[in-house]
């Protein structure tokens, strides 16, 4: 998470939109190389409590009882659920924005034109 933190930070130091993306660019390959040993590779080398100790990244019948499993698969529904209910929120406020938006824009279309009508001269 810190590589992203920092990614971030990064970006929003400076101003100049071709040199942020260009340093940006170059942290990224580096952050990307640093990221594959200490994700992938150095969890397998030390000791540790996380499932998959000892060289092996999958699960196996003693990493995990069956009460963990119980509580680790409707989580996993419910969270699933909550994200697609967070997304469908998401949509729906954004095509009340663009509908409002549309409206805003022929109201002032239309007072515009209104307006423009009532300062003609009389002929």
């Amino acid at each position: 998470m810190l590589l992203y933190l920092a990614y971030f930070v990064l970006r929003g130091s400076f101003d100049d939109e071709m040199r942020r993306g260009r340093i940006s660019a170059v942290y990224n390959i580096f952050a990307f190389a640093v990221f594959i040993p200490l994700i992938l590779i150095l969890p397998r080398l030390t000791d540790s409590l996380h499932p998959g100790n000892g060289g092996n990244p999958g699960f196996n019948q003693y990493d995990a009882d069956s009460s963990i499993k119980r509580i680790i698969r409707p989580a996993f529904v419910g969270f699933t659920l909550l994200g697609f209910w967070i997304t469908q929120l998401r949509v729906r406020l954004r095509r009340l924005e663009t509908l409002l938006d549309e409206q805003d824009d022929l109201k002032a279309a239309s007072t515009k034109q209104s307006s423009d009508l009532q300062n003609t001269p009389d002929l």
